[in-house]
């Protein structure tokens, strides 16, 4: 019997296909779902489903944070894009979360959403909300003192925000009323220490 390579290819031949099978399936498989939306983000489908698009305010998860009603059993969490809140056990963030479930309950939000980005990490739908033709949401917390403009990533609408907490803070307003230094959440920090 003769070991060539024609001899050892044949042998290894049978226990290849399987494999090579395997992997063109697995391929296929994730093809047709990538075609269908399945497991990807699809910022052009996001655009379709939610830009200018009005939705029913499901419920608040904390002040810059809630989810929406798409249908009658979807609900898209939604991030409120360029600002932040404290979380719900720290300084004024149950204010903040007040403040968002008095703005919004019971009433439809439109959504906006801006070129910079759809989605967080967490895949959290990132917009702008309006309650009303003129009322953008997300500045309206900041005006009032309830969020902060976030400032570590810009957005269309970033100087607009900065210019609403300029202000609210040099009213004192919400949380700028009584906070402290060490109570401004870490990337604040960071930034006035930049700014000095």
């Amino acid at each position: 019997m003769t070991k060539g390579p024609n001899r050892l290819g044949a042998l290894r031949l049978p226990r290849q296909r399987p494999v090579i099978f395997a992997i063109l399936l697995l391929l296929l498989i994730t093809s047709a779902l990538s075609c269908l939306g399945v497991g990807t983000r699809d910022a052009t489908r996001d655009w379709r489903t939610f830009d200018g698009r009005s939705f029913e305010v499901d419920r608040v998860i904390d002040g810059d944070t809630l989810d929406l009603r798409i249908d009658g059993r979807t609900v898209q969490r939604v991030r409120l894009l360029g600002i932040d809140t404290p979380e719900t056990g720290e300084y004024w963030g149950a204010e903040a979360t007040a403040a968002l479930r008095q703005r919004t309950t019971g009433k439809r939000i439109v959504v906006r959403l801006d070129e910079v980005a759809q989605r967080d990490r967490y895949d959290r739908l990132l917009a702008y909300l309006y309650v009303s033709d003129s009322e953008l949401l997300n500045q309206t917390l900041v005006t009032s003192g309830n969020a902060f403009a976030y400032r570590p990533y810009k957005h269309r609408l970033w100087r607009q925000f900065e210019r609403s907490e300029n202000e609210a803070r040099s009213s004192k307003r919400g949380l700028w009323k009584d906070i402290m230094p060490s109570q401004l959440p870490e990337w604040r920090k960071k930034w006035f220490a930049e700014k000095k």
